[in-house]
């Protein structure tokens, strides 16, 4: 006995060293031919605007934790101030694996980004020999290409190194599946339930479908089982299940609840996104075949799955051999690549939101178990095979690197951020200014259009923001008053020089590499940086965190204005739910001008192929262009106001993001005029498309449309809107008679005094959230939705104290689960230990 327990100890040094050995040396290559290319591993895209800023975050805030005990649960910095958990458990936080950067000084953010995907690379080829191990199959000649071909699948060269946190499902997949095979053969359900426990605290939305993919896999061992175990056997295995899931989900409560609370409010569950179709077009279709084969840069929609051609020699072994276990994996592959034909699988798969195939790592894992299967049982009849294998995998994954990366091939890596530019991309010239404003009040700053969350990585407030997980009710503030440029509701990228918008987020100051500034903005400073010019610009129309309005108006009949109208009756009321007793009732605005806009031709000749846009009153127009082509508009301005380009219900039956597919000029501003196509990813309704052509002291009369691309657009009516600036200054200047004064901002709590003469409505410029306690002299009192967005309070007439509260929603009793699971579970294993022992 002792003597076989110290030859399976052995074995396994000798897999584990022998595992490591060839890891790190096919770790070194990738990483020679990304540093050929000067690039790091942070992509462009996703991983400059948003995981290296969640590493970065997550780092700081355990040094803070430990360092000075300080947790905050709300951060201004995040966003225009989201919950930490809702927003960051989707990058990481709660992952024990983001211990690990605290091991790395601040200023190699890059080497720690690429450290911590190649450790989710080895722990994925090691989970795979785990649940190799569970399912018997232990020969090191089979083991080992199927952990190598998983953990340097097409997934995680394609996807993981794009988005880290992808890896935590492809790392729990294998031990979910070893969890759930141990219920059902072992009567043992210890493994599963830790198991659900750290998948849920690392990343609930993998956990999903990782789930999804463990049922299928008991469905499947239940196969040719139903004679032998009867019904009674097979309700005992899904309760034993269905057992540590719970379990396991109480243990991470703590996490889930805020988490999972964070999804449901979320914009990406509220907004209405586009059908999928039927198929995928053909493509999509070539594409899946050759990659089982070849890599190369091709997302295809995220269906990813091969592990090279050794998948393949694998599964053409087990169909000839067709063991009772071949033959269930073989139906395991049939039904997986039946889930990767449809569109809706990939939209069900994806929470219900939009198509995406991201669950393909589940193939490259059922490819690599083909592997070691096919290995072992051909191991007598081909002695040959197994090293050859071996050896093929390893050449194989060598070649997907030179395929997917090198820039003689796909050159995937173009799209990475160049080496040793991260801490200049992140401090650009435009954030060392505002680093350097001298200010102690609380107030928000504009810069030019970015997504990349620059605020939370150097520690300042801004109004854009990407995530992932983004309250519905902020997001909603913006695409009710059809912000062009919010072409995914998740995704805000500045709020378009719309003066209505700036004032009510506190922004008051604005940063700019031209000499320009939205209407109000006065410049105060101009600064030469790495030879650009940077210009700091003050708002006189700023607004504090907290205002009053003596009126409202209700979300029914602030619907049934017009885009622009919306903006100025933000300004004028507060925007509520429901009916405020007591508070007058402001049923409309006045000040928006619409002017018809009339096209004209250039030079006696139209300039666009086919123009509807008539006088006929039809229901809805169209707009056909070429590339190259333009339109021209003329209509009737006012002195001394701000113009808006409006086109109400337009909308592309393509799959175009839309952001240069055409530009507008004026007179006093020019801008991409971004229309999402009906069949982008990102795609929701949205009623209007409104562009800010600018402010001027003279009358508007024309504008001019460049297009870009052949598109058709359909839309229902285009005009001009005409606000005279006064009209947002008197406005503003109500607003400011007031406001919260003597605002201290605190972790996780704000306070401030305010006088009123009469009953009004307290609206600060905060996300709205379930999580805010407000307390008025002390006392408790009701919060809302102000202003689609911001939270609100009812104040009577007096002077008071304010106090704003905030602790993450449902975290308290979500934790007290969380401890008292995990105490049973401690406890479940001291009397498992007892029993044993007695044995």
């Amino acid at each position: 006995m002792k003597t076989r327990l110290i030859r399976e100890y052995r074995k396994k040094i000798y897999f584990i060293g022998l595992y490591s050995t060839i890891f790190m040396a096919l770790a070194l290559v990738l990483d020679r031919i990304f540093a050929a290319e000067n690039k790091t591993f942070i992509w462009r895209i996703d991983g400059l605007s948003q995981h290296v800023v969640a590493l970065k975050y997550i780092r700081q805030y355990i040094i803070n934790l430990f360092t000075g005990g300080k947790m905050p649960m709300v951060d201004l910095t995040l966003g225009q101030g989201f919950d930490v958990i809702g927003t960051l458990n989707y990058y990481g936080f709660g992952d024990p694996i983001t211990l690990l950067t605290v091991l790395f000084p601040e200023n190699q953010m890059e080497l720690m980004y690429e450290v911590l995907i190649f450790v989710r690379m080895y722990l994925s080829g090691l989970t795979v020999a785990y649940l190799l191990k569970v399912l018997g199959r232990t020969k090191i000649s089979a083991v080992l290409p199927a952990s190598l071909a998983y953990a340097f699948c097409n997934y995680a060269l394609l996807g993981g190194i794009r988005h880290p946190l992808f890896f935590n499902g492809v790392m729990y997949l294998p031990l979910l599946i070893a969890g759930v095979e141990l219920a059902i053969s072992k009567k043992k359900i210890k493994v599963l339930t830790i198991v659900v426990a750290l998948s849920f605290i690392n990343n609930y939305y993998f956990m999903y479908i990782n789930t999804v993919m463990a049922v299928i896999y008991f469905f499947i061992r239940q196969l040719g089982e139903y004679r032998q175990n009867k019904l009674k056997g097979f309700l005992k295995r899904a309760g034993r299940i269905v057992v540590a899931y719970l379990w396991g989900s109480a243990m991470a409560a703590v996490i889930l609840v805020p988490s999972v609370y964070a999804f449901m409010n979320n914009v990406r569950t509220t907004t209405k996104l586009a059908g999928p179709s039927l198929f995928f077009e053909e493509d999509y279709y070539k594409n899946l075949f050759y990659s089982f084969f070849v890599s190369g840069g091709n997302m295809n929609q995220w269906s990813i799955p091969g592990i090279g051609v050794v998948g393949v020699i694998a599964l053409f072994m087990l169909l000839g051999k067709r063991t009772k276990a071949g033959k269930k994996l073989l139906f395991g592959f049939v039904v997986f690549l039946a889930m990767m034909i449809s569109p809706s699988v990939g939209k069900f798969m994806n929470g219900f939101s939009y198509v995406t195939m991201r669950f393909s790592y589940g193939m490259a894992l059922l490819l690599a178990v083909m592997v070691a299967f096919a290995i072992e049982e051909t191991h007598v009849i081909y002695k040959a095979m197994p090293c050859f294998l071996v050896l093929l995998t390893i050449t194989n994954i060598v070649i997907n690197f030179f395929m997917i990366f090198d820039s003689s091939f796909s050159y995937n890596c173009r799209d990475y951020v160049n080496r040793n530019t991260l801490e200049k991309e992140m401090h650009s010239e435009d954030v060392q200014v505002i680093k350097n404003i001298k200010d102690k009040s609380f107030y928000r700053t504009e810069r030019k259009r970015e997504r990349i969350n620059k605020s939370a990585y150097s520690n300042f407030y801004q109004t854009g923001f990407y995530y992932s997980i983004v309250p519905d009710k902020i997001t909603d503030l913006y695409i009710s008053t059809c912000l062009s440029d919010c072409y995914r509701a998740y995704v805000i990228q500045g709020l378009e020089d719309r003066i209505g918008m700036l004032s009510l987020a506190s922004v008051k100051y604005y940063v700019n590499y031209k000499d320009k500034a939205p209407y109000g903005f006065e410049k105060i400073s101009e600064d030469t940086i790495n030879g650009k010019k940077v210009y700091l610009y003050k708002n006189k129309n700023h607004l504090p965190l907290g205002v009053t309005y003596t009126s409202y108006m209700t979300r029914e009949q602030y619907n049934s204005l017009t885009p622009v109208e919306r903006e100025l009756a933000l300004l004028n009321s507060a925007v509520v739910d429901n009916g405020k007793d007591g508070i007058n009732n402001r049923k409309s605005v006045n000040g928006v001008k619409k002017t018809e806009m009339k096209t004209v031709e250039e030079n006696g000749k139209s300039m666009i192929v086919d123009d509807s846009i008539s006088n006929t009153g039809r229901s809805s127009e169209s707009l056909k262009t070429k590339s190259g082509s333009s339109i021209n508009y003329r209509f009737e301005g006012e002195k001394n106001s701000l113009t808006y380009l409006v086109f109400q219900g337009v909308h592309v039956k393509d799959n175009d993001q839309g952001d240069t597919s055409a530009e507008y000029l004026s007179d006093c501003n020019s801008g991409n005029m971004r229309v999402i196509g009906d069949y982008s990813d990102g795609y929701y309704n949205k009623a209007a498309s409104v562009f800010e052509i600018g402010y001027s002291e003279k009358k508007q009369t024309k504008l001019q449309i460049k297009f870009n691309k052949d598109r058709e657009y359909q839309f229902k009516s285009v005009y001009a809107a005409v606000v005279p600036a006064k009209e947002y200054d008197n406005a503003i200047e109500k607003l400011k008679a007031n406001t919260l004064t003597n605002v201290k901002i605190e972790t996780n709590k704000i306070t401030g005094k305010i006088s009123t003469k009469e009953k009004r409505i307290l609206q600060l410029s905060l996300p709205y959230s379930k999580g805010y306690s407000v307390y008025v002299d002390g006392k408790k009192v009701k919060t809302f939705t102000s202003g689609i967005g911001y939270l609100g309070v009812e104040l009577e007439k007096g002077t008071h104290s304010v106090e704003v509260k905030y602790v993450t929603y449902g975290i308290i009793p979500a934790a007290t689960v969380s401890v008292v699971a995990t105490l049973l579970f401690i406890l479940q294993l001291f009397v498992d230990r007892k029993r044993k022992q007695k044995m």
